[in-house]
């Protein structure tokens, strides 16, 4: 059922994408998630440059304290090229799933998308975060993990 709201919004609402698109370039995030395709065991970060027009959803939650998974300097360039979705707390693998159900190919969170030891990049992200989640196809919300 989402599917089909989702491309009907999609396919008949010009006001909608319109909207999302035309917020500017300097919005965007500076990473998002490759999620994959179903069944797929890994998925990596995709860095992105300000003329990215990339598709994403986004998934807005409770940290719940400081979570365990999150980008820094040391583990970047591995998941640029491999982020392993065992590894990864449930509220991430099933907004990774519905993503991927959805047919979308890329995922924002903040956790993941965001390096969190470097000051400016984070502060940037946080001050970005409305416009993030405006562009975003779809924003899933986990109100409890």
């Amino acid at each position: 059922l989402v599917r089909q709201w989702l491309d009907e919004c999609c396919l008949t609402h010009v006001a909608c994408r319109a909207a999302r698109e035309s917020l500017p370039a300097q919005d965007i995030p500076c990473r998002l998630i490759a999620v994959g395709a179903p069944g797929d065991i890994n998925i990596c970060l995709k860095e992105l440059n300000e003329n990215s027009q990339e598709v994403y959803m986004a998934l807005t939650y409770c940290w719940g304290g400081y979570p365990t998974e999150v980008t820094n300097i040391d583990n970047l360039p591995e998941r640029k090229r491999n982020l392993s979705f065992a590894s990864l707390p449930a509220t991430i693998k099933d907004a990774v799933i519905v993503t991927r159900e959805l047919g979308c190919k890329y995922l924002w969170m903040d956790a993941l998308c965001i390096r969190q030891d470097h000051d400016a990049e984070r502060d940037r992200g946080l001050s970005k975060m409305a416009q993030i989640y405006s562009r975003a196809l779809l924003t899933i919300s986990a109100a409890s993990a």
